[in-house]
């Protein structure tokens, strides 16, 4: 979350206070988080997120409701967001065209406490890429701040703000699932995402 301007602070939630399954089938998942108390400049907020996971696709659904304990009116920032680790390459990162699309790509390994630690496992210096993705409807601001690469909306108090996530791994192998470089993994999720907008 962001205050009115996009260009100042990014507020990332801490842990819950509630869960709750909603849905669990070997075809779905859906469980909601309640956040109490999420405070910007002395407002307090209510957060709810119900998140979806189907079998079969690579994209998670989030769904995010916010609500005050105050009269607070003015303009927010919402959406998701991807933690970037040291080093993190801006070639990696890819915006579609519509600007609904953001994905990113980075070496498995790119945290030195997990590359030394694979590195005195097995000896090996290389792991493949771990892929990340945002989809957010009707597009979003994007940019870096704080080693969050984000992509939020404008948000009104009381609205329901969807968006898409998912992630993948260079290494793992089934079939056509299979995304062995970072432009097959934009590719399926621009695909996924243009049945999903």
């Amino acid at each position: 979350m962001m205050d009115e301007d996009p260009e100042n602070q990014i507020y990332v939630g801490g842990a819950y206070d509630r869960w709750e399954i909603l849905e669990q089938t070997p075809e779905k998942f859906v469980f909601r988080l309640e956040y109490d108390s999420f405070m910007v400049h002395g407002h307090i907020f209510q957060e709810s997120i119900t998140i979806t996971a189907e079998a079969g696709k690579i994209l998670n659904k989030a769904e995010v409701v916010l609500t005050g304990k105050d009269d607070y009116e003015g303009i927010l920032w919402i959406g998701g967001g991807l933690y970037l680790h040291e080093g993190a390459e801006g070639g990696n990162m890819h915006n579609n065209a519509n600007e609904t699309v953001l994905t990113y790509a980075e070496d498995a390994l790119s945290d030195k406490t997990a590359a030394q630690m694979n590195y005195e496992y097995n000896g090996s210096t290389s792991q493949g890429y771990n892929y990340l993705a945002i989809v957010t409807p009707k597009g979003g601001t994007r940019d870096i701040q704080d080693d969050v690469l984000y992509s939020v909306r404008a948000y009104t108090l009381g609205d329901t703000l969807t968006y898409y996530f998912g992630a993948c791994w260079s290494e793992w192998r089934d079939g056509e699932r299979s995304f062995p470089t970072k432009e097959a993994w934009t590719e399926a999720v621009e695909k996924e995402a243009s049945e999903l907008l």
